[in-house]
């Protein structure tokens, strides 16, 4: 018996297959597909039209497309990215006022915030 693999009957099913990846079950599956949509209308009508039917200026489709060629032709290149900033700033309290703090709440228990800030 002779077995049967669908990858060398359907031409091109291993590449579509690739490029698709894991989009059935991302996250942000409708912003991809607003966004190759946004890129296919831009190809067929032109600037003007695409400014105006999906609000998105010519630079930002030019970079959906720089990130779709540098990802290899992958949809999954086109998930927006974190928005979070790269380094969170971070709260700094001298040693001195955090010692100065405990001190005194053991000399003075209960004592509130609004007693110690003066």
């Amino acid at each position: 018996m002779q077995t049967i693999y669908p990858y060398g009957y359907f031409q091109g099913f291993r590449k579509t297959r690739d490029r698709l990846g894991g989009i059935i079950e991302h996250p942000k599956k409708e912003e991809i597909e607003r966004r190759i949509k946004t890129i296919a209308f831009f190809d067929k009508y032109g600037a003007t039209a695409t400014k105006e039917a999906f609000e998105v200026s010519r630079s930002t489709v030019y970079c959906w497309k720089k990130k779709l060629k540098d990802g290899q032709g992958k949809i999954l290149s086109l998930a927006p990215g974190s928005r979070a900033p790269k380094r969170k700033r971070k709260r700094e309290i001298d040693l001195r006022i955090i010692s100065f703090i405990k001190d005194y709440r053991t000399i003075h228990p209960g004592v509130g915030k609004e007693t110690i800030k003066p």
